[in-house]
């Protein structure tokens, strides 16, 4: 197999992970007043500069073989328990960049101006969209 990261699954959280930013964009861009785009953007720069650093140490660990402070799944999430998650150096990156961009979609969820009762309905999508992109779905991606 010569890219053991399946397409479709950069893709869709590509695709998603644009549309959410979109989203937030939006009303940062076309508001008038200054003071409080500036700290919308702030925000959403914060949440990115921190999505980078994560991706980039995960990196950076996975192609020094060093061990980096994993990243551990919500409590409940029964679907990284198994030791071959952690063995194979491969299930391992997949694992940790999943969580990862989970992290990085709800902070940009999180950080939303919208009301309540959208965040609510944005952290179901995000979940539905996100739970079914877990590489512990599919045959290649899962140990």
């Amino acid at each position: 197999m010569n890219n053991p990261v399946p397409l479709e699954y950069v893709t869709s959280f590509a695709q998603t992970s644009q549309a959410l930013m979109l989203q937030l964009a939006t009303p940062l861009l076309t508001s008038g007043e200054h003071g409080a785009n500036f700290n919308r953007f702030a925000e959403v720069a914060q949440a990115q500069q921190d999505y980078l650093q994560r991706m980039s140490a995960l990196w950076l660990s996975t192609m020094t073989h060093t061990a980096a402070a994993p990243i551990q799944p919500v409590k409940g999430d029964r679907r990284f328990v198994s030791e071959d998650w952690k063995k194979s150096p491969l299930h391992d990156f997949l694992k940790q960049s999943y969580l990862i961009n989970i992290r990085y979609v709800n902070d940009l969820i999180e950080r939303s101006s919208v009301d309540e009762k959208t965040r609510r309905r944005l952290r179901f999508f995000a979940r539905q969209i996100l739970d079914a992109l877990s590489p512990s779905n599919y045959l290649a991606t899962n140990p």
